[in-house]
């Protein structure tokens, strides 16, 4: 018995319908795929810019809150300045200097 040669299968099996047809579905599923993909990518790629943005802004403002602190830790000039704010109490008390 002898086999077909392997150009001959090749032959019928493009030839056939079904086959051509499963074929050119693949086809299109893997231009679908390949579509959803780069859309997805695009989406991830502006919520990674975002999420930059974002970060960046914080980091401003964090920067900015560090600075109106002052290097002590203190809120700067909402308590008045010095030795001050923590003796306020006793000025209301009437026992201040």
């Amino acid at each position: 018995m002898r086999r077909p040669r392997p150009t001959i299968l090749t032959a019928l099996v493009d030839a056939d319908a079904v086959i051509q047809q499963h074929r050119e579905r693949i086809a299109a599923l893997e231009q679908e795929m390949e579509d959803k993909l780069r859309q997805t990518e695009m989406a991830l790629s502006l919520e990674r810019a975002k999420i930059a943005r974002e970060q960046s802004q914080l980091t401003e403002l964090r920067i900015e809150l560090e600075a109106m602190r002052g290097p002590n830790g203190t809120g700067g000039d909402a308590g008045g300045g010095g030795g001050a704010p923590k003796r306020r109490w006793l000025s209301k008390l009437g026992l201040g200097r």
